[in-house]
């Protein structure tokens, strides 16, 4: 279970850093759809795909009705075979994925603290913040009078508003009750760029913004082995911030210069005394390369089909969607790997698989039927866990019987055993002995019955066995 989980952590690095390239590839050829912050979490769930569970089933036994004769009583201890005292060894590989998972686990405890840490340090700035009455937002002009001061939007009584003196862009922090966190050079803008910074704020907060930015921190804080989620997060903020511009700007475009003099000089008052702890935490892209691109996209058009946000998404998700039942059928389909051994020594067949024949009621042979003599060895045809070694659970025509499990749903049985040498939870290998030919159960004479299943199903196995010994 273990190194599958780790597989698959392994494959969702590995498809988050293609889509990554992607993206890389469209910012030159498509730069307008990037700017679409909701395609950033479906690409988020496409690349999650790897980690979705595979449409299937598990179990610890599957076998055809017909075998089982009474198995109820059986089924408790069957499920539970890897809890069995044998499988509780040492197992340096198994030690190795412990030790893995262990930092994994461990790594994003630690990623997670730190977002604590800084929601603790925003936590510290708000009780030491001031609060502002909505109608000491705009200064009265003596030269301009009342007409200078731009309308009060009324979303800003719908939350508190407060005044730190860290040297941080405007933000909007809280749960129930959205707070507005201004900080003290605020008021070294003038009325209409305090304006411009108010409704961009409000922007975010009627997106919901800074709670999908928590959402990309956490993500990234769980998955800090992926490197690749990172950029999608970065992405995310940066086109965050060019379509709350776009829409601020959509509502008074005459105002776009005065916008981007005013996105200019709260990243120079931010970088004279930087805070790297909080600002990344609340900021989506407080760098320089992030304001340059903003101040490009000011006087540019968007570009953006609005069609897209309709059967974007559904291309994603179909996507997602086929890429995960595709997985699932192919590892339904592919078998083990390599060839497996014969499970005797002398490769001479009575009835092969699908041979009709009176004894059996003209049915198809399920299996193969190896010739032998009573008490020569019967070996395991690949690793794997024994999950019933006796001659009751199965139906009594098979006698004495053992069923291996070899993993991806594949399982052998063995049948007709004069005897076996292993017991249910025991690991066994590839050509390791497990019992002896024999007749018990309904036989004609010694011989092995062998057969191949997968997910319940039988199998030729044929293709699979090496012939040549």
């Amino acid at each position: 279970m273990l190194s599958l989980l780790l597989l698959k952590l392994s494959a969702f690095v590995l498809w988050t850093s293609l889509l990554t390239v992607l993206l890389l590839v469209l910012q030159r050829r498509s730069a307008p759809l990037l700017q679409w912050p909701t395609l950033y979490w479906w690409l988020l769930l496409l690349a999650s795909v790897p980690l979705w569970p595979q449409w299937q089933w598990p179990v610890a036994i599957l076998l055809p009705q017909t075998f089982w004769l009474d198995a109820t009583q059986q089924m408790g201890q069957l499920t539970a075979t890897a809890q069995h005292p044998a499988l509780v060894t040492w197992q340096p590989m198994e030690l190795l994925y412990q030790a893995l998972l262990a930092v994994l686990v461990l790594g994003a405890i630690w990623q997670l603290w730190r977002l604590v840490r800084q929601y603790l340090r925003l936590r510290t700035l708000y009780q030491q913040s001031q609060p502002v009455a909505p109608t000491a937002l705009f200064t009265v002009e003596a030269t301009a009078f009342e007409q200078q001061i731009p309308s009060l939007d009324p979303r800003l009584e719908q939350m508190q508003i407060r005044q730190h003196n860290l040297a941080l862009s405007p933000f909007i922090f809280g749960g129930r009750q959205a707070v507005l966190m201004l900080p003290a050079y605020y008021w070294q803008f003038n009325n209409q760029q305090r304006a411009l910074l108010l409704a961009h704020e409000l922007q975010h907060w009627q997106r919901r913004d800074p709670w999908q930015l928590l959402g990309w921190r956490m993500v990234v804080a769980v998955c800090w082995f992926n490197p690749a989620l990172r950029y999608v997060e970065r992405s995310f903020g940066q086109a965050m911030e060019l379509t709350v511009d776009r829409q601020v700007l959509a509502v008074q475009p005459e105002q776009a210069q005065l916008y981007g003099l005013t996105l200019i000089s709260s990243l120079k008052l931010c970088q004279q005394q930087a805070q790297p702890g909080l600002a990344s935490f609340i900021q989506a892209s407080g760098d320089e390369a992030g304001y340059r691109q903003r101040l490009a996209a000011l006087f540019q058009t968007s570009g953006f089909d609005n069609r897209l946000r309709v059967w974007l998404p559904t291309l994603l998700l179909s996507l997602a969607l086929g890429l995960n039942i595709g997985c699932s059928a192919l590892q339904g389909q592919l078998g083990p790997s390599g060839e497996w051994q014969l499970p005797v020594a002398q490769a001479k067949v009575n009835s092969g698989y699908g041979t009709v024949s009176p004894f059996r009621q003209n049915r198809p042979h399920q299996g193969i039927d190896f010739d032998g003599h009573s008490g020569d060895p019967v070996f395991a045809s690949a690793d794997g866990v024994v999950l019933i070694a006796d001659n009751h659970s199965l139906h009594p025509r098979f006698g004495n019987i053992v069923l291996l499990d070899h993993g991806q749903g594949y399982q052998t049985l063995y049948a007709h055993l004069d005897s076996f040498s292993v017991q249910s939870g025991t690991r066994v290998n590839a050509g390791q002995q497990i019992g002896a030919v024999g007749a018990s159960g309904v036989a004609t004479g010694p011989h092995l019955h062998f057969e191949l299943l997968h997910q319940g199903q039988q199998l030729d196995p044929t293709p699979l066995l090496q012939w040549d010994r």
